[in-house]
């Protein structure tokens, strides 16, 4: 009895060893991503100090389950980087290094992207805080019908550093959207076309299209640049039809009922401009800067150091009013109709007749062109 026990015995451990080979070799035909990149890909990787900066990259290495030493034996070998349902970031098989791979059964094709931090511009966050986005794989070999390859997800966190925060709007019923207001362009044949009521007369208070962007963001004092972007078209041209007569660095006044934590700040078209006193803002000024296409740039001055939140809105369409631009950005009366002696001698010239030279006629378009002075030069 007892050499057979021993056989048995010996029987037992072989097969033990066969079978635990067989799982471990099943486990290395498993698609996934590896730690040899700059990523552990395991759920636990952070960004750190990330602003969008063009000048940063990491890579992240990804293992197929396909025997292959090139990238010609898949139709799709991708990685999309998504937070809440969004894509902020894709790459494709073009974008893939093969970093090593046989095509004699014995080495799977791995291939390593590389993410540039620039990318990501878009992806929302707020100052010194955690935002987590999901890193998508998707292998599909060749001739395999699209929709059915081989996808692999894990986690991958950003955090922001102290001079970056930002906002995206992807839609019009986007949570970060309140009062949107189109233009209606059912009647767009004849003479009128693309004017409304408003936009022809001189003492409407706003525009035929506007919209407001509103949120607290997480800030690091005057340290945080917030960046806004809009991806709604109809967000978009709210901001656009103010901008698109606008000289660089002008000031947009039709924009000027933007405000961080309830008081205005100077917007300019394009790039910073000049204070009403005619010197340059500077990083010490809050100001926004709107740029055509959807993006915004809010810098926090120094009346922001040692705060940790800033409430923004961004407002199109609505002229700002002077009781605003006085007790806020501290223009002198006059400054804040917009009575400065060179815009209003452009204005009465373009609206007065010579043969209205004085009496009531020219009184009363004197009016109208103090109102459109405002408008047209920007508060």
């Amino acid at each position: 009895m007892r050499p057979i026990s021993t056989r048995l015995f010996a029987c037992l451990i072989a097969l033990l060893v066969v079978t635990s080979g067989s799982i471990a070799l099943a486990g290395t035909a498993v698609a996934d991503p590896t730690s040899t990149g700059d990523l552990a890909t395991d759920g636990t990787d952070t960004i750190t100090d990330y602003n969008a900066s063009a000048d940063r990259n990491h890579t992240v290495t990804y293992d197929t389950d396909l025997s292959a030493d090139t990238k010609d034996d898949f139709d799709e070998l991708s990685l999309e980087i998504r937070n809440d349902g969004h894509t902020y970031a894709s790459y494709s098989s073009a974008d893939a290094e093969v970093v090593s791979g046989s095509s004699d059964g014995t080495t799977t094709l791995e291939v390593q992207f590389t993410v540039n931090h620039a990318d990501l511009e878009k992806l929302p966050g707020d100052a010194n805080q955690v935002t987590n986005t999901t890193y998508n794989f998707t292998e599909r070999e060749t001739g395999v019908d699209e929709g059915n390859g081989t996808s692999y997800d894990t986690t991958v966190g950003y955090e922001f550093a102290d001079d970056h925060a930002v906002r995206t709007i992807h839609s019009d019923d986007s949570s970060l959207v309140d009062d949107l207001e189109v233009a209606d362009s059912s009647d767009d044949d004849g003479w009128f076309g693309g004017f409304s009521v408003s936009s022809l007369n001189p003492f409407s208070s706003s525009a035929a299209s506007s919209a407001t962007i509103e949120d607290d963001v997480g800030i690091n004092g005057s340290q945080t640049d917030v960046h806004v972007y809009s991806e709604s078209d109809n967000v978009t041209s709210a901001f656009d039809d103010q901008l698109e007569d606008a000289d660089d660095s002008e000031r947009v006044g039709m924009l000027m009922t933007s405000n961080v934590d309830d008081g205005i700040v100077y917007v300019f078209a394009n790039e910073p401009g000049e204070k009403i006193g005619g010197e340059n803002v500077s990083d010490s000024d809050s100001y926004i800067v709107a740029n055509e296409g959807g993006e915004y740039m809010v810098n926090m001055g120094d009346d922001y150091e040692g705060q940790d939140t800033a409430s923004l809105e961004l407002v199109a369409g609505q002229d700002v009013s002077a009781d605003a631009l006085q007790s806020d950005l501290g223009y002198g009366m006059l400054q804040a109709y917009g009575l400065d002696f060179g815009s209003l001698s452009s204005s009465l010239g373009d609206l007065i007749p010579l043969s209205l030279g004085g009496g009531a006629a020219g009184a009363s378009l004197a009016g109208v062109a103090f109102v459109a002075s405002r408008k047209q030069f920007g508060a």
